[in-house]
Parts: structure tokens; sequence; C-alpha cells
């Protein structure tokens, strides 16, 4: 749809209405289990294993799927993790929570259902996965007793990378 073209004329909100409705419609339509097979099964046949943030970013959306998950949390400094996760088109809403404005303005980017959340540091494991869970709960992302996928990495962790998935819940 040309939506410049579209909405031009006597019934502009009418016409970007119909095609929002259009949007939701097709969007309903989509086989996100079809996509993630064949979008992991095309990163495997690479010949090239995959990244540990790449495997466990499908393995959170793996998760998610067959737990029915309501919600998967990624905590990211610079947003690889939340790209990752978005890759294999996960159903469900992606929270991401970051200390970087810019990396929350990108990873709003990657697909249809991410939303982010800045906080002013990731150094408390603990209080930053609760108060997440209560903001996905505020925003009807979870409701509570959800249980909830949360990917992260280890501030610890030699590696620049993801290395965490827990189930929390809500």
């Amino acid at each position: 749809m040309l939506s410049g073209e579209t909405a031009n004329g006597e019934f502009p909100v009418e016409a970007v209405t119909m095609m929002g409705n259009t949007a939701i419609e097709a969007e309903s339509l989509v086989d996100y289990d079809a996509q993630f097979d064949f979008i992991r099964q095309k990163s495997l046949a690479r010949g090239v294993p995959l990244s540990p943030t790449e495997s466990l970013a499908s393995s959170a959306v793996k998760t998610a799927r067959e737990l029915a998950c309501p919600l998967i949390v990624v905590l990211t400094e610079t947003g690889l993790s939340a790209r990752l996760v978005a890759k294999y088109r996960t159903p469900v809403p992606v929270l991401v929570v970051t200390a970087e404005s810019a990396v929350a303005r990108q990873t709003q980017g990657y697909v249809r259902n991410v939303t982010a959340l800045v906080e002013e540091s990731l150094a408390d494991y603990d209080a930053l996965v609760q108060r997440a869970l209560a903001v996905a709960v505020q925003r009807g992302l979870a409701r509570a007793g959800d249980a909830v996928v949360v990917v992260n990495g280890s501030l610890d962790s030699d590696a620049a990378a993801a290395n965490t998935l827990c189930l929390h819940y809500a």
C-alpha cells in the first residue's frame, strides 16, 4: 500500500484506519512457527556453527513458543541479543531493557512487537528483572504469574554477549 496516495482525498482518517486494519489482519495470518523453523534451518545450513548469542536467542524464542510464554525480556547493552531474538520472528512481544537510549531507539525498528525500556544501569540483575516484569504487567505485556523468558549476558563474563536464558514469573 502506498500510504501517501491512499490517504490523500476526502477521507484520510478512514483510509489510514482501513490500512491499519488490513495490516493487523495480514499479521494474524503469519505462521510464526513455520517462520522460526525456516530461519533456524537456513542459519544452520550455512555450515558455520551459530554464535553462542544467536543460539541463545533462537532458544529463547523456542522456549517462549513451547511454554506459551507471553513475553521475552532481553537485557542488552548493545542491542545484539535483541536483534537476534527479533530475527527469529517471535509472535510474542519482546521487552528490551537497556541503559542506552540509542540502543532502545534502534531495537524498536527490528520487528513489529519490540518495545524498549531504558534503565540507568544494568548492574543489578535481580532488581532489573523485577522492574522489567512490573513494567510488563503494567503495560499489559504479561499478567501476574505468567512465565516470562529472560535473556541476558553476565556482567562478569569475559564474553561480550548474551550467555544466560532464564524463566521468571511476572
